[in-house]
């Protein structure tokens, strides 16, 4: 089991005041987009950094920010997997580099909304979901506790 803490939405101030403390007792630490800018302070950390972006894009737009999220020293990020398959294809290059996470849907989206947006109930979903990311050298999936 590994334990990974959330800055997501932090100050830069808070979340270095949480790296300092709590580096030596954590697997790693996870930011979105507010913290992007701050990676520096992860330059000496030999943990697990998840950079969550839940990338849903073209896959010339998907490959770019997952070079940019390696460049910015990264060992997990999310994709997506609502991508087309041209998108996971190209994705398995990076399967080495970094630790794909597949994301399926939002765990703001309600049932009702689920279904208009994907068309397909949650028990098809992960079925198909689950091989897509299989195939592209994903290392594993993020999901709500229900599902």
């Amino acid at each position: 089991m590994q334990i990974i803490i959330a800055l997501d939405n932090m100050s830069f101030d808070d979340a270095l005041l949480m790296v300092v403390q709590l580096s030596s007792h954590v697997d790693g630490f996870k930011i979105n987009h507010t913290l992007l800018e701050h990676t520096s302070m992860f330059e000496n950390y030999e943990g697990e950094l998840f950079i969550d972006f839940k990338l849903w894009d073209t896959p010339a737009t998907v490959c770019s920010v997952v070079e940019m999220v390696l460049e910015r020293g990264a060992t997990m990020t999310t994709i997506s997997t609502f991508n087309n398959d041209e998108v996971f294809k190209n994705l398995h290059q990076y399967s080495e580099d970094i630790k794909l996470l597949g994301v399926t849907y939002l765990t703001s989206w309600s049932e009702k909304e689920q279904f208009e947006i994907t068309r397909e109930v949650k028990k098809n979903m992960w079925a198909r979901h689950i091989s897509r990311i299989t195939k592209a050298g994903f290392a594993g999936i993020i999901c709500s506790a229900q599902d």
